[in-house]
C-alpha cells in the first residue's frame, strides 16, 4: 500500500486555505490546517508533516518565521517547506534562503503545477536523507555579506523553483505584452475611424445648407460652415472668436431675424444642442432659412382674410333675400289661408329650411377651412340640449313610423360648460342622418361618461339607428367633405355630405374623436333584435367643464315635495322605461313600471288594496296594440281616486288629443323628447291640480309649463318684451327685410320707426323717444356699426344707454364680437324668426348679452 503523506497548510484566508486543502485532499493527501505561523509551528510539532505549505504574509508570526522555527527544532530540519509568494524580488529568495524553506511557488498557483510540485518535492525528500550537510555558503550580495547554512540540495530545489517561477511570470507577462499590442492596434483602427468620422462630419457641416455654427461654454465661435459665413455676411477669420450675437437655449427652437447690409432682414429658425467639439464641452446651433416660408404664410393669412371678406359677403346677399321668403311665408301662414294655399307655402317654408341648412354647412365647412370655426363657452343643462335638439327632428322621425328618443347616465352631470350650440349642431347632423337613412325601426342617443379629473369631464355620445348601414368599405370616407357612403345616395335621401365632415371638425375642437360602427355592434335599446336595417352606431367623445349647481338648485325643487311619492310608469320602450325611473328615483320618487295596460291596471288596483295608492301615472300616448287613453277610461271606471295623471305626447300629437285629455281628466301631457325641467315642472304643476277644485283645474301643457317656467326665470326683475308695449327704432335698408321686421315687431305688439341708414337711426334716436334699436349692420351711408359708436359716444355726455340688437346676414368669426365691441347688447342673424327676435329682445331688456 502506497505511503499516506500529511501536508501542513498554514495559510490565515479562510477561502485559500479551503482551496487548498480541496485540492490536495481530492489526491489522496491528509491536510492539516493553521492560520497562523504561530498556529502553524505548533501543528507541526504535534502531527510531524512529511511538507509544509505556508504563505508568507500573516499575522502573529509570518512564514519566514514559522520557517526558522521549525528548522530550529529537533526534527524540522528535513521536513520540505514550501512558501507561497509573489516573488517580485531577489531579497525575497535570500530570505527564503535564510529561513531554511525548499520552494517557492508563485500566486496565483496553478493546481497541476502545485501538485507535480510537491510530488517531487517528496521524492526529492526521500534522496536527501542519505547526503551530507553542508558547511554552509558565504556570498555577498548588494554590498552584504550572506552566510547560507542550507544543504547543497535545498539550495538547489529552491534556485530551481525560483527560477520555475520566474519563467511562469515571464510568459505570462508574454501574454500579457500580447494582449497589449492586440489592444494598441485594436485603439489604432479606431483613432482611423475616428478621424475618417471626423473628417466625414466636418465635410458634412461645411456642405450643408442650413448654417451651422459651433460655440464654446462661453460662447465663442470655435466654427461655422460656409453657409453660416454666407449668412452672417463676413470672413471666416473676423468671425471665429466673437461672441455668438442670439439667446443660446438648448433643446429649444427659436426664430432670430439677421439685419444683413443693404437692409436685408432674413428671418431664421435657430435650434441649439449639446455637443463635444475636441474634446470640449460646446453648443452645436443651425439657422435654417425660413425667410420664403415666412412670406408664404403671410400671403397665405393674406388670401383667408380675402376668402374670409367673400364669405361674408356671400353669406349676406344669400341671407338677405332668404330672410324675406323664410320670414314673408311665416307671416302669410300665421292668417287665414285654404287647405292648398297653406300645403303651398308650407312646401315653400320647408324648401327655404333646407335651402337655409346647406347654406349654413357650407358656410360652417368654409369656416372650418378658413380656420375661423370656433367654440362660444357657457354653462347649459346637457339633458335641455339634447332634448332641443331631437324637438324639431323627432317630428320627422314619428311621420315615418320611427321611435326617436335619448338616455344620459345618471353619473353625468347636467350643468356643464362648453359650447351648447356646437354640441347641438353636431348631433343634429348625426340624429338627422340617422332618420334620413332609417326608413323603419328606431333612433337613440346615449350618453355615458368617459372620464372625470381635475374639474374636466369626458363623454361619450352614441347615435344608433336601425337604418340601411354604411359598407365597411366606405366607412373611412363618411367625415370627408362632400362624400356618402354610395354616390346614389344623393338622389335616394339628399344631402351635400358636409354635415359628417363639419361635425369632425367640431368634434376635434371639443378635444375629443368621432368613429363609427356599421353594422351595429350593440343591439338598439339593449335588445337582442331590432327591427330595421344592419343599423349604424355613430360615436364621439368630447370635453367639458364640470359646474357644481344642479337642476334643483337652478329651479329652487324642494326635495321633501316629492320623497317616498308612489308613481306608476306606462312606457313600452326601454330607453325611455330607463330614463324615467332614474330620473324619477333622483327626485326621491318610488316609480313602479308596466308596459302594457293589462299589467299597469292590476298594479293600480294592487296599490289601492294595499292602502299605498299611486299619486301619480306617467303613460305614454300610443302603446303596442293598445291606447293610452283606453287606460285612463279602465282607472277611472275601475277606482273613484283621483289620481294625477300626466300623459306623454309624441311630437307629432293629433288633433283631439287635447280635448281628450280635458274629457278624461287627465291632468297634463308634455310631448317628447322630454326635457328634465318641463318633467319636473310637469310633476309639480299636476300634484298641485289634485288639491285645487274641479272647476279651478286646468290642462298642464308644454306651452304652460313654458310660461311657468319664464315667469319663475324673470322672477322680480321687471316686464320684459312680452309685458310691455315697446317703441322700437329700426334700421335696414334692404325693402323687404324693412316689411318683414316692422310686420314682425307689430305682430309681437311693438310700435315701429323705420329708418334707411345709420346717419338717419342716430338723427331719429336724437329727436324721439325709443326703448330699442334694432340695427342692421351693412347700410349706406353709415353702417351699423358707424351708427352705434355714435349713439354710445353721445350717451357718455347724458348716463343713459338704449339697447342696441344687431341685425346682420353675416355669420362669420369675428362678426358678433366686433358687434359687442362697439357697445352692441344682441346679436340675430338672418334669416330672422319671430321667436329668435322676441328672445333676443327679452335678453337685452334683461341685460343679458344674446347670440341668436
Amino acid at each position: 500500500m502506497e505511503k499516506e503523506y500529511i501536508i501542513l497548510v498554514v495559510e490565515d484566508s479562510l477561502t485559500q486555505a479551503e482551496l487548498l486543502k480541496y485540492i490536495l485532499e481530492k489526491n489522496a493527501y491528509r491536510v492539516v490546517l493553521a492560520h497562523n505561523g504561530e498556529e502553524g509551528f505548533k501543528t507541526f510539532t504535534s502531527h510531524l508533516p512529511d511538507l509544509v505549505i505556508s504563505d508568507i504574509v500573516m499575522p502573529v508570526m509570518d512564514g519566514y518565521e514559522m520557517c526558522r522555527k521549525i528548522r530550529n527544532s529537533k526534527r524540522g530540519n528535513d521536513i520540505p517547506i514550501i512558501l507561497l509568494t509573489s516573488l517580485s524580488e531577489p531579497e525575497d529568495v535570500i530570505m527564503g534562503l535564510k529561513s531554511g524553506a525548499d520552494n517557492f511557488l508563485r500566486k496565483p498557483y496553478n493546481a497541476d503545477h502545485l501538485l507535480l510540485r510537491i510530488r517531487d518535492i517528496l521524492t526529492t525528500r526521500e534522496i536527501r536523507k542519505s547526503l551530507d550537510e553542508s558547511d554552509g555558503i558565504n556570498f555577498y550580495f548588494a554590498g552584504q555579506n550572506y552566510i547560507i547554512h542550507s544543504e547543497r540540495q535545498q539550495i538547489l530545489d529552491l534556485l530551481i523553483s525560483t527560477f520555475e517561477s520566474a519563467l511562469v511570470q515571464h510568459k505570462e507577462l508574454q501574454i500579457a505584452q500580447a494582449e497589449l499590442k492586440q489592444k494598441h492596434e485594436t485603439l489604432k483602427e479606431k483613432s482611423r475611424v475616428l478621424e475618417a468620422t471626423e473628417k466625414n462630419y466636418r465635410t458634412l457641416l461645411e456642405n450643408i445648407a442650413d448654417a451651422v455654427f459651433v460655440l464654446d461654454e462661453n460662447k465663442k465661435l470655435l466654427f461655422l460652415n460656409p453657409a453660416g459665413k454666407s449668412l452672417f455676411n463676413g470672413k471666416v477669420d473676423e468671425l471665429i472668436g466673437s461672441i455668438f450675437p442670439f439667446v443660446v437655449e438648448v433643446d429649444k427652437i427659436s426664430e432670430v431675424i439677421i439685419e444683413r447690409a443693404g437692409g436685408e432682414s432674413i428671418v431664421a429658425e435657430m435650434r441649439v444642442v449639446n455637443t463635444v467639439w475636441e474634446g470640449s464641452p460646446a453648443f452645436l446651433a443651425t439657422l435654417h432659412d425660413i425667410t420664403q416660408r415666412k412670406k408664404a404664410e403671410q400671403a397665405l393669412r393674406e388670401a383667408a382674410k380675402l376668402k374670409s371678406t367673400f364669405i361674408a359677403n356671400i353669406s349676406h346677399e344669400i341671407r338677405t333675400p332668404l330672410n324675406g321668403i323664410v320670414g314673408m311665408t311665416e307671416l302669410v301662414l300665421d292668417t287665414d289661408l285654404s287647405d292648398e294655399q297653406r300645403e303651398f307655402l308650407e312646401i315653400v317654408r320647408t324648401s327655404s329650411d333646407s335651402l337655409l341648412t346647406i347654406i349654413n354647412d357650407i358656410l360652417d365647412f368654409s369656416k372650418a377651412e378658413a380656420g375661423m370655426l370656433e367654440l362660444a363657452p357657457e354653462e347649459f343643462r346637457l339633458r335641455d340640449t339634447i332634448s332641443d335638439s331631437l324637438n324639431t327632428l323627432a317630428i320627422h322621425g314619428q311621420q315615418k313610423g320611427l321611435e326617436v328618443s335619448y338616455y344620459v347616465a345618471p353619473e353625468v352631470p347636467d350643468i356643464l360648460r362648453g359650447d351648447p350650440g356646437r354640441l347641438r349642431q353636431i348631433l343634429l347632423n348625426l340624429t338627422g342622418n340617422a332618420i334620413k337613412f332609417t326608413d323603419e325601426g328606431e333612433v337613440t342617443i346615449e350618453v355615458t361618461r368617459e372620464w372625470e379629473k381635475e374639474g374636466r369631464l369626458c363623454l361619450h355620445f352614441t347615435v344608433s339607428d336601425t337604418g340601411i348601414g354604411i359598407p365597411e368599405d366606405k366607412q373611412h370616407i363618411i367625415f370627408q367633405a362632400f362624400a356618402q357612403g354610395d354616390g346614389s345616395l344623393n338622389r335616394s335621401y339628399g344631402g351635400t355630405g358636409l354635415g359628417l365632415a363639419i361635425s369632425s371638425q367640431l368634434v376635434q375642437m371639443m378635444s375629443g374623436k368621432i368613429w363609427v360602427e356599421s353594422p351595429s355592434q350593440r343591439a338598439i335599446n339593449g335588445r337582442e333584435e331590432s327591427v330595421g336595417g344592419p343599423g349604424t352606431t355613430m360615436h364621439f367623445t368630447a370635453q367639458f367643464e364640470v359646474c357644481t349647481r344642479t337642476l334643483e338648485e337652478t329651479s329652487n325643487f324642494d326635495p321633501e315635495q316629492l320623497t317616498g311619492l308612489p308613481v306608476l310608469i306606462l312606457e313600452s320602450n326601454p330607453v325611455d322605461q330607463k330614463y324615467l325611473i332614474e330620473m324619477l328615483s333622483t327626485w326621491g320618487m318610488e316609480p313602479r313600471l308596466a308596459e302594457d295596460v293589462e299589467s299597469a291596471v292590476t298594479l293600480v288596483l294592487e296599490q289601492e288594496a294595499n292602502h299605498r295608492p299611486f299619486e301619480l301615472i306617467l303613460l305614454r300616448r300610443h302603446l303596442p296594440e293598445a291606447d293610452g287613453f283606453e287606460f285612463v277610461r279602465r282607472v277611472r271606471k275601475q277606482t273613484q281616486r283621483a289620481t294625477g295623471i300626466l300623459m306623454l305626447m309624441p311630437a307629432a300629437g293629433r288633433r283631439g288629443d287635447a280635448a281628450t285629455c280635458r274629457k278624461l281628466g287627465v291632468a297634463g301631457y308634455i310631448t317628447k323628447p322630454i326635457k328634465p325641467s318641463q318633467l319636473l315642472d310637469a310633476i309639480l304643476a299636476v300634484l298641485s291640480q289634485k288639491e285645487r277644485p274641479p272647476a279651478e283645474r286646468r290642462l298642464i301643457t308644454r306651452h304652460s309649463l313654458r310660461e311657468k317656467v319664464s315667469a319663475r326665470q324673470r322672477g322680480n326683475r321687471g316686464s320684459d318684451a312680452d309685458s310691455k308695449r315697446l317703441k322700437v327704432l329700426l334700421a335696414e335698408d334692404n325693402v323687404v327685410n324693412q316689411k318683414l321686421a316692422m310686420r314682425l315687431l307689430q305682430k309681437m305688439g311693438h310700435d315701429c320707426t323705420l329708418v334707411a341708414n345709420g346717419k338717419q337711426a342716430v338723427d331719429a334716436w336724437e329727436q324721439g323717444q325709443f326703448d330699442l334699436i334694432l340695427m342692421d349692420v351693412q347700410m349706406p351711408e353709415m353702417d351699423g356699426f358707424e351708427a352705434t359708436t355714435a349713439i354710445r359716444k353721445k350717451e357718455q355726455a347724458t348716463g343713459g344707454h338704449i339697447p342696441i340688437i344687431a341685425l346682420t346676414a353675416h355669420a362669420m368669426k369675428g362678426d358678433r364680437e366686433q358687434c359687442l365691441a362697439v357697445g352692441m347688447d344682441g346679436y340675430v342673424s338672418k334669416p330672422i324668426h319671430m321667436k329668435e327676435l322676441a328672445r333676443a329682445i327679452d335678453a337685452v331688456l334683461k341685460s343679458d348679452v344674446v347670440d341668436v
